[in-house]
């Protein structure tokens, strides 16, 4: 446990701060556009590094809020449940009165007049608190705090004037990471781009032709001198869906890894969070892939569905659920060829105007993907074309591990600076930040 510096205390939360618990409301009685009678509520996915406050939201009846629940300035808004979008424990400080209200999966933190709330927000976001909270986070279904979980969370305590200047320099500190960050995030989305572009540079014609176009949806691609235009059906051996038995997990002797819709990522197979058959399933062995199989995956969300990946013989044996399809290409057509065109911006074109939604879920069934325009340069064509697309693949993908690294290494340098500021070892000096890098080892 680290040693406090003379003058500081420590306190439980629940000593120094009222913890309030957000609304409960039935769903048939809020509506998703402002009403009069009702009030704006924020949820977990509303919190992020600040309370998004112009995001999706939901209207409760104005009745069913108490006096206590309606936020203030200075207010430590908190996600107490582990949503798709948020985490255990997340939490961001409301900066000025805002006529709305909070969730059930939330909590508000209203500090007391001994504590300074950016202080005490700025703790709470603290990695010894998220462990602490995540440890004590239960549930069936969703992980979720209980407010006895929140209660009796220790806090460091300075005197109040402390806390302030502690809090101006984390905020100072803390604003040049979450710069570092943010130009990081950036540079990730660019490099996104960059390997879109690059297979829309691809995949169309690089010279003027009179030898017709193909359409996709509403996007038209322009063949070039020896193209021919055509579509799935034409240049496969095969189509056909992968296997409905049931899957289990943790890879016994013998068993099959099963690919499903989500091992299907950026125009490659992810080998992660797997599932298997056994060797001996009925009909299994018609269904194993053989390398330069082409998998696409039909059904997913509609970001998702359509995104196609081909299989390289990565694992000695492999096969693939009934969410995808798998196409045998003919020898005239490389398998990659077909996949850059199916994950180009063309591709997405197509599988936009042929997309149907079952429960919730896009769907393209194999009927459309046999009918998906393919453009057939020669042979040598394509894999010129696959060759540069890799390579712009290859040296984007260089640069994101190093931006991955960088990213690790800021936020090694935000939890060492947290740590050296409730530990009572901030300064405010230029040294400050020496000190952080050495706790962190960067």
């Amino acid at each position: 446990m680290t040693t406090l510096p003379d003058g500081w205390d420590t306190r439980a939360l629940g000593d120094i701060a009222n913890v309030v618990r957000g609304v409960t409301y039935k769903k048939s009685d809020a509506k998703s556009v402002p009403a009069p009678g009702y009030m704006p509520l924020l949820r977990a996915t509303n919190i992020g590094s600040s309370l998004d406050l112009d995001g999706p939201m939901v209207y409760v009846p104005t009745s069913g809020v108490n006096g206590q629940q309606i936020l203030i300035s200075g207010d430590i808004v908190l996600a107490t449940s582990s949503g798709s979008l948020s985490v255990v424990g997340k939490n961001a400080r409301l900066l000025a009165n805002w006529n709305g209200t909070f969730g059930a999966f939330c909590a508000v933190i209203r500090s007391g007049p001994e504590v300074d709330s950016r202080y005490l927000a700025l703790y709470l976001s603290s990695h010894p608190v998220r462990q602490r909270w995540s440890q004590a986070a239960r549930g069936t279904n969703i992980n979720n705090l209980k407010k006895s979980n929140l209660m009796p969370t220790p806090v460091p305590l300075p005197r109040i004037d402390e806390q302030r200047r502690i809090a101006e320099i984390l905020e100072d500190h803390l604003s040049r990471l979450d710069a570092g960050v943010f130009g990081l995030r950036e540079t990730v989305e660019r490099l996104r781009l960059l390997k879109i572009s690059s297979l829309a540079h691809n995949v169309r014609s690089h010279e003027e032709s009179e030898n017709g176009t193909l359409m996709f949806g509403d996007q038209t691609l322009a063949l070039a001198p020896g193209w021919v235009s055509g579509h799935v059906a034409q240049a496969a051996e095969l189509v056909e869906y992968g296997t409905s038995s049931k899957t289990h997990e943790g890879q016994l002797a013998g068993d099959v890894p099963v690919l499903r819709m989500g091992n299907v990522k950026d125009g490659r197979l992810v080998w992660g969070s797997l599932k298997y058959l056994a060797s001996d399933s009925p009909g299994l062995q018609k269904i194993m892939l053989r390398q330069g199989d082409l998998l696409f995956n039909r059904t997913n969300s509609a970001e998702h569905v359509g995104k196609s990946a081909v299989y390289e013989g990565e694992q000695e044996a492999a096969t693939f659920a009934s969410y995808l399809i798998r196409v045998r290409f003919r020898p005239e057509v490389d398998p990659r060829w077909a996949s850059m065109v199916i994950n180009s911006p063309y591709g997405r074109a197509y599988v936009t105007s042929v997309t149907s939604q079952q429960v919730g879920q896009a769907n393209v069934n194999g009927t459309k993907l046999k009918a998906f325009p393919l453009p057939f340069p020669s042979l040598g064509e394509q894999i010129t074309r696959i060759r540069h697309h890799a390579e712009v693949v290859d040296q984007a993908d260089r640069l994101l591990f190093e931006v991955q690294t960088s990213a690790q290494r800021l936020q090694s340098l935000r939890q060492s600076l947290l740590h050296a500021a409730f530990s009572g070892r901030l300064t405010g000096h230029s040294t400050d930040m020496e000190m952080v890098k050495e706790m962190a080892g960067v």
